[in-house]
């Protein structure tokens, strides 16, 4: 576990994106825009729902990549505004977490995704927070505390933008601040109760 504070901890740049991060960029480039859709923005715990089934909404599309962070999401933001968005669900970060990024760096990282988010017109952008690591059943290495500090940060930065924050993280946290076991089946991504859980959260939005 890592028991650094964020004041102690480096800051790392992320690695270069990999093979499948880029094969499925380029899956996204050859798709054609949808104008008004409703976009699913993140990393593989975005991308492994079925976000469009669990609504019963064909105009979701999924944009979650596995393994994504905030500067390779930066990379692909002209292929995502493309599509000229009605609504933005976005959540990542816990890969930046995990790479060893703390507030200050993913502050400004959030910034330059959230200037572009700006100059949609007429979009609603939906920030969620990161969620919480199981340490005790799996072992999970992201010590939870981080992940709090990055959401302490993300709220009142979203809301400087006029966006919507959404907290998953007090909806899927124990009494002793870790993922609840139930919800997954390796401490960070979600199985199927869990995506129910979100889905309870954000519906009235959709």
């Amino acid at each position: 576990m890592n028991t650094k504070t964020p004041s102690e901890a480096k800051y790392i740049t992320s690695p270069n994106p990999w093979p499948y991060v880029l094969n499925r960029r380029e899956t996204f480039e050859v798709l054609p825009p949808k104008d008004g859709c409703i976009m699913f923005v993140g990393d593989s715990i975005t991308q492994r729902n079925e976000w469009a089934e669990m609504f019963d909404n064909t105009n979701i599309i999924n944009r979650g990549i596995d393994s994504d962070r905030l500067t390779w999401l930066n990379e692909r933001m002209p292929n995502l505004l493309a599509n000229k968005p009605s609504k933005i669900f976005i959540k990542i970060g816990i890969n930046d977490i995990m790479d060893g990024k703390r507030a200050k760096q993913m502050q400004e990282e959030y910034t330059v995704i959230f200037d572009q988010f700006k100059g949609l017109e007429n979009c609603t952008v939906y920030v969620q927070s990161c969620l919480p690591v199981n340490n005790t059943v799996y072992a999970h290495p992201i010590d939870n505390t981080v992940v709090q500090s990055i959401n302490a940060m993300l709220e009142p930065l979203v809301k400087s933008y006029d966006f919507n924050f959404i907290n998953l993280y007090d909806h899927f946290v124990t009494e002793t601040n870790e993922l609840l076991s139930d919800y997954t089946k390796d401490g960070a991504h979600l199985n199927g109760a869990g995506y129910l859980v979100w889905k309870q959260q954000i519906e009235k939005y959709i």
